[in-house]
């Protein structure tokens, strides 16, 4: 769980789960949260906090719209990372999304809870 909904408690849970997967995406896909940015006069308007971190990444932005019925449930997981790989969980019934394990030089990704995933490319890490 996230400390708090302020930019260094939302970043830095961010980039431990960008750091359990060892890869930065091209964008990343938020729901106006707070501390990222929103949507004003019909533009997306990203916070001076978001703006660095994604730029010190090398990473795009993409805000759902307000209101969007189709972005709902893209970005409301909760992630645990106590265990021995990472957990995501659905904010609202807690189901496991999706859960990634490493060892060594080996990984498994489980995801049983997603019924679609689209992938686009991803920079390694590094």
């Amino acid at each position: 769980m996230i400390a708090s909904r302020a930019a260094h408690d939302v970043l830095g849970g961010m980039l431990q789960v960008l750091g359990q997967f060892g890869a930065v995406p091209r964008n990343a896909v938020w729901d106006q949260e707070g501390c990222i940015g929103a949507w004003r006069q019909g533009r997306q308007v990203l916070t001076r906090e978001f703006q660095a971190f994604r730029g010190t990444l090398g990473m795009g932005a993409i805000l759902c719209g307000p209101a969007d019925p189709e972005a709902k449930g893209v970005a409301e997981l909760h992630a645990y990372m106590d265990a021995p790989g990472m957990v995501l969980r659905c904010a609202s019934c807690g189901a496991a999304q999706l859960r990634l394990v490493r060892s060594g030089d080996r990984a498994w990704l489980d995801l049983r809870g997603i019924q679609v995933l689209e992938v686009h490319g991803a920079t390694p890490a590094g």
